[in-house]
């Protein structure tokens, strides 16, 4: 998985527990979003796109709007960093 696809798969996840919050629909959906969230974490961690020690991994009891908090921030921190003229920012080797 590279990460455009990890930040798509997150904002679909925010949005699905956005939504099911607000609705109260898919409640039952959580676990299949934490189980989602939890994987491309540890892929973020084994690819070395953010630190284990950033973010946490989701217990079993979460409810959608905490699924949805996390998918946010993960993503975020997933996203390229640019300069002032728009040009990408190279990631750092071990940051």
């Amino acid at each position: 998985m590279n990460k455009r696809k990890a930040r798509k798969i997150l904002e679909e996840t925010y949005q699905i527990a956005y939504n099911a919050t607000l609705t109260g629909a898919m409640r039952d959906g959580a676990s299949i979003l934490r189980e989602t969230y939890n994987k491309i974490r540890e892929s973020s961690i084994q690819n070395g796109w953010i630190k284990d020690d950033f973010t946490f991994e989701l217990e079993d009891n979460v409810n959608m709007a905490s699924v949805g908090v996390a998918a946010k921030l993960l993503c975020a921190l997933l996203e390229d960093e640019y300069d002032e003229n728009g040009f990408k920012i190279k990631e750092e080797e071990n940051e």
